[in-house]
């Protein structure tokens, strides 16, 4: 039974509610193979050149007319506004996509009433978390979920097929992981009580 607590629960867009497979083209266009993908993170260690073609085709307008929605990831925000939670969409792409994003998410999910979407302009999101007072995030990117957690907020990996980006942190347990969007109101649930309880018990 998901916790009647409310709380601002947020989202990353790209490769978590939006699959585009732009990262995993873009590698193999520059001849990154596959089992190579897995040791990058994107926009940190991958190499300058194809870190920056990959953040200039995320913001292409033809990326923003018809992507694909990750199986259950509506299903997530249903569930997560059914259980009294709010959500907030959060995305580290760039100022100028504004209006093409934020039409991208009332297409898909503006059935939800959710809290907007913020972005991040190529920054790391966790000074952004906190000044809204958000809980939890959910997002493909370990860097981001790191920049999250020195801020206090709870992090959960969605970690699939198409993101091996994150599958050594996955190895290594860093994170919370789950491998569908099916699963995020069961595990926003448990983090909270585990929250609950922590602050019980000090």
């Amino acid at each position: 039974m998901v916790s009647k607590s409310k709380k601002l629960i947020a989202i990353d867009v790209d490769e978590t509610i939006f699959d585009q497979d732009i990262i995993r083209r873009t590698m193999a266009d520059f001849g990154i193979e596959e089992f190579v993908i897995e040791t990058y993170s994107i926009g940190d260690e991958l190499p300058k050149k194809v870190a920056n073609e990959i953040f200039r085709k995320f913001d292409l307008p033809e990326w923003n007319v018809n992507p694909a929605v990750i199986s259950g990831a509506r299903f997530a925000v249903r569930e997560l506004k059914k259980a009294g939670h709010d959500v907030v969409f959060v995305t580290a792409r760039s100022l100028h996509v504004k209006e093409a994003t934020e039409a991208m998410i009332e297409k898909y999910f503006g059935e939800f009433d959710h809290k907007g979407v913020l972005l991040t302009n190529r920054g790391e999101k966790g000074s952004v978390l906190k000044s809204i007072g958000a809980t939890v995030l959910i997002d493909d990117s370990p860097k981001q979920l790191r920049s999250a957690r020195l801020y206090g907020v709870e992090t959960v990996l969605i970690s699939t097929d198409d993101t091996p980006w994150n599958y050594s942190e996955v190895k290594n347990k860093e994170f919370v992981t789950i491998n569908s969007m099916f699963e995020v109101p069961e595990i926003v649930d448990e983090l909270i009580r585990k929250s609950k309880s922590g602050l019980k018990k000090a």
